[in-house]
């Protein structure tokens, strides 16, 4: 359930306005390795939909898979 949630929400207005928010919090620099930040990741997914912007992180797109989603790599 929770993931049928997170696919609606990831592809709605309100997600669009919270990500670019969010990347232009962070100046557009993924808070791991410094280059640049094309990703948000949600530290923790409990207030989905009325995440607290320190429950999201700007994350370049090899720093989110490497360390968030190895299991997604290569495939």
């Amino acid at each position: 359930m929770i993931h049928e949630k997170y696919e609606v929400y990831i592809n709605s207005p309100e997600w669009s306005k919270k990500r670019s928010y969010i990347l232009q919090r962070d100046e557009y620099t993924c808070k791991i390795c410094g280059k640049a930040a094309t990703d948000v990741h949600h530290l923790t997914y409990t207030n989905l939909t009325n995440e607290f912007d320190f429950e999201l992180i700007s994350l370049c797109h090899e720093c989110h898979f490497e360390i968030y989603h190895p299991e997604k790599l290569n495939k």
